[in-house]
């Protein structure tokens, strides 16, 4: 085999480093979800939803869904806000996915953010993981209470 090749594997080993690093420095300062995905992003998805069930329920069930995905996983969690990251595959770059429900005038709703730290466009990817994630919620049976 010509050593030439051998140089390859240790290409995208760097540049999975390299990605790793700057996704480290790019991470949000706090767990909070963001109000809104920056002006003009092509690599954010924010929506507001309101949702049948308890908050409580929705998001026990969106965790679930989270950790059934691959290459995610959430870093933290508290009352019902939980900030979760998402890697791609092959190189890995890391995507925030922040999820926040609440009750307000005996209505439950779920608001999503998600957006790569890194680059300027996601070729859809975040939005697609929002409707995956609404789809579920949609066919999953949550108790009918309310808030």
């Amino acid at each position: 085999m010509d050593k030439r090749w051998a140089i390859i594997p240790a290409i995208w080993i760097v540049t999975i480093l390299l990605i790793q690093i700057i996704g480290f420095i790019l991470a949000p300062s706090q767990s909070e979800i963001p109000d809104s995905c920056p002006e003009n992003s092509n690599n954010c998805h924010h929506v507001i939803v309101m949702m049948e069930g308890a908050p409580e329920d929705v998001h026990q069930n969106t965790l679930d869904w989270i950790e059934s995905e691959s290459r995610a996983g959430t870093i933290s969690e508290k009352n019902l806000t939980s900030h979760s990251v998402f890697r791609t595959p092959g190189l890995f770059f890391p995507d925030d996915f922040f999820v926040e429900t609440k009750c307000e005038n005996g209505q439950s709703w779920i608001e999503i953010h998600s957006e790569s730290r890194i680059g300027w466009g996601d070729y859809g990817v975040n939005q697609e993981r929002v409707e995956n994630l609404l789809e579920h919620l949609d066919s999953v049976e949550m108790d009918g209470h309310q808030c």
